[in-house]
């Protein structure tokens, strides 16, 4: 026998060894990972199908509760409207599948009534292909689709208010159109199975039952590349005041540009898109401290608030819309730890004043303006109003919380139809 030779003896308790490592460890394992994989396909049995009149570029709020959906082990599918057919038709982005309906249409105006039509008929029609047990409606706009989905489908329906939708479109359509889609709206609502709200005061203005689900942000770990990247976009000499976020009319935007090119070390940084891009982009061009950047990618959004001394959330007061729901950036400012402004009077500006985490302005030029200069010139107390936001973020205002009310509705739901 050679020397590098095993004997007879020694291949076989070598096998043995190996054969009982086999059934110590390794079955074992084999055996839970089968176990779990039976489990979640039991679990997934139970599937989502989301309406959405956006693309889903993604939405924040959409996104969220969709992956917190699939983490609470259901299927979901996003039925998306993109009007301008710029997105895949088809897409999975974190476990959520996404299917594209690219119907031409106009935003912001009465034509787009078109359009939103083509797209039920569109949604009623490839639901019919669908495995699903609840249709989750995201705002007024796919309500009727997707309650008429369910009616014939026998399937569940969450309504999700994201807005106030009547006054959200008030000042764009005729006066006889806003006030049918109002009382449509309290119509229809309570036909859901559950009703979601983004805050209390929208939840009050449906007239049912319903559980609110904030804006609110994760507790994240920032990425340190982002926000370098981020970072390097700003002046580090400068103030830097933040908007993130969609470019409409109404929220103190142009308002806001006009403010701060006149005033000393204060830098304005602006985000997202809309029908005032191309302002915005004209004052950032002739003004040393305005800066556009452009969409902002979801993951962007964050580190860009932590990289900057303050959040700007300044809606126009004349809105009941405005008045009534909370934008994504006062809780963005919460989490990154970053002061916040907001309008006296309207929920976002009572949250701030409860919370201290920023200051309430009145809707006009001279009260932004002293309320930047006042956390410009105060340093501490603007660390302060940071803090206290963060706090409230990790008591209440995070998105742990929110996801918990979402998946207690869920099985609320489906427990009643057991």
């Amino acid at each position: 026998m050679r020397a590098n030779e095993l004997s007879e003896g020694e291949i076989y308790i070598k096998q043995t060894r190996r054969v009982k490592l086999i059934r110590d460890t390794a079955l074992p394992q084999i055996c839970d990972n089968l176990k779990s994989y039976v489990l979640h396909l039991e679990v997934v049995s139970r599937k989502v199908l989301m309406l959405l009149t956006n693309p889903f570029r993604p939405d924040p709020r959409v996104y969220k509760e969709a992956r917190s959906l699939i983490k609470g082990g259901y299927g979901v599918t996003i039925f998306a409207w993109d009007r301008d057919g710029g997105f895949p038709e088809t897409e999975v982005l974190d476990g959520i599948r996404i299917k594209r309906f690219a119907i031409p249409s106009p935003y912001g105006s009465i034509s787009m009534v078109r359009g939103l039509l083509k797209f039920w008929k569109a949604v009623r029609k490839a639901a019919k292909g669908e495995d699903f047990d609840i249709i989750h409606c995201h705002d007024f706009d796919t309500l009727p689709a997707g309650l008429k989905i369910a009616r014939k489908m026998g399937k569940k329906v969450v309504y999700d208010s994201h807005e106030n939708y009547a006054s959200m479109i008030e000042f764009d359509v005729p006066r006889p159109v806003y006030l049918f889609v109002r009382h449509y709206e309290r119509k229809l609502a309570p036909r859901a199975d559950g009703v979601i709200a983004a805050s209390e005061p929208m939840g009050e203005a449906l007239s049912c039952p319903y559980v609110v689900v904030t804006n609110a942000r994760e507790l994240e770990d920032i990425d340190e590349g982002r926000l370098k990247k981020c970072r390097a976009r700003m002046p580090q000499d400068a103030f830097v005041v933040t908007y993130i976020g969609v470019l409409e009319p109404m929220r103190f935007l142009i308002e806001a540009c006009e403010v701060v090119q006149s005033m000393e070390g204060v830098h304005l940084l602006i985000g997202g898109y809309g029908r005032l891009e191309e302002e915005i982009k004209s004052y950032a061009k002739k003004s040393g401290n305005i800066t556009f950047v452009g969409r902002v990618p979801y993951l962007d959004v964050l580190p860009y608030t932590v990289a900057s001394d303050a959040v700007m959330c300044v809606f126009d007061p004349t809105n009941k819309n405005n008045v009534m729901g909370p934008p994504n950036k006062l809780f963005e400012g919460m989490v990154a730890g970053r002061p916040v402004l907001a309008t006296k009077g309207t929920h976002s500006g009572k949250l701030v004043e409860r919370t201290g985490c920023g200051i309430a302005v009145d809707y006009s030029p001279e009260s932004f303006r002293k309320a930047v200069e006042f956390l410009r010139d105060n340093p501490e107390e603007a660390a302060r109003m940071g803090k206290k936001g963060r706090k409230a973020a990790e008591d209440e205002f995070n998105w742990g919380v929110m996801e918990q009310r979402l998946l207690d509705l869920y099985d609320s739901i489906l427990k009643s139809d057991a």
